[in-house]
């Protein structure tokens, strides 16, 4: 859970290797990029050729993937959270809520048929609707709170930076987000305040973690013969282009940024620096 370019690759790939998990990237994306988009998987095959997805889709039975990405994009959204929760206490919206959760069970279900497994999605209001209505019902055993410094984010979110797993012809869609530095930090800002919300009431499941942190760990990796599952969907580029070379904590920031916009951002989101390696 937190922000897109905080580092959540870098921590999933940590993670597989000292857990023992499966990686299937960014899973509210199956609708849209897998299934009506038919983008690469990270095996490198077309999802709907990957022997895996089609087993997945297969198993999943019949569902208007048109409307689970409309639902998606609205209930998975950082800005309009409060208001599609009001909605929802008001009673407007529920049934669409209920299809949306039917899908993301089913294939949560049928994912973790091969193992225990990361989900990369990130979105801090996909965990909380997710679970509206279905008191400690919890379908994630851990949740993640990845923090990054919204300098270092933002700086990320202004790079052209390609999608390798989207199909050439999509022109809109072949690059990540790209976003102006005042923009980013304002984004940053909300999904801050909205990840608080729901750490809140996932108390007992979520651990906040900071980047520098997480970069600088002395992780133990397990020896077995597990092998994950190489079957992603959407994500870090890296996913796509064979990996993470070196495990370091990305701080160009520094010196690209000017001193206005560092000390701008250090004091547009000092309210939420408290406990890092940046406050």
């Amino acid at each position: 859970m937190g922000y897109g370019r905080s580092g959540s690759t870098l921590l999933e790939s940590l993670l597989v290797r000292s857990d023992s998990l499966n990686a299937f990237g960014e899973i509210k994306y199956f609708p849209e990029r897998g299934v009506i988009k038919n983008e690469k998987c990270s095996c490198g095959v077309d999802v709907q050729n990957c022997e895996f997805w089609k087993e997945i889709k297969s198993s999943l039975g019949d569902w208007d993937y048109e409307a689970l990405v409309k639902s998606t994009n609205k209930f998975e959204s950082s800005k309009f959270f409060f208001l599609n929760l009001l909605m929802l206490k008001i009673g407007i919206g529920k049934n669409e809520l209920e299809y949306y959760q039917r899908f993301n069970f089913k294939l949560l279900t049928e994912l973790s048929k091969f193992g225990d497994f990361i989900d990369s999605s990130k979105m801090p209001a996909r965990l909380y609707f997710l679970h509206y209505g279905q008191g400690e019902n919890y379908r994630y055993k851990k949740v993640y709170w990845l923090v990054r410094d919204p300098r270092g984010v933002a700086y990320s979110c202004m790079k052209d930076v390609k999608r390798p797993e989207a199909n050439a012809n999509d022109k809109k869609n072949g690059k990540m987000p790209k976003f102006g530095f005042v923009s980013s930090i304002i984004k940053w800002n909300i999904n801050y305040i909205v990840s608080e919300y729901v750490a809140n009431h996932f108390k007992s499941i979520t651990e906040k973690l900071w980047y520098e942190d997480v970069v600088n760990k002395k992780w133990e990796f397990v020896e077995s013969d597990f092998s994950p599952l190489k079957h992603s969907v959407s994500g870090n580029p890296r996913r796509f282009t064979g990996g993470l070379e070196q495990i370091k904590v990305d701080d160009i920031w520094k010196s690209k940024l000017s001193n206005f916009q560092i000390k701008l951002a250090a004091i547009l989101t000092k309210p939420f620096l408290r406990g890092s390696k940046s406050e």
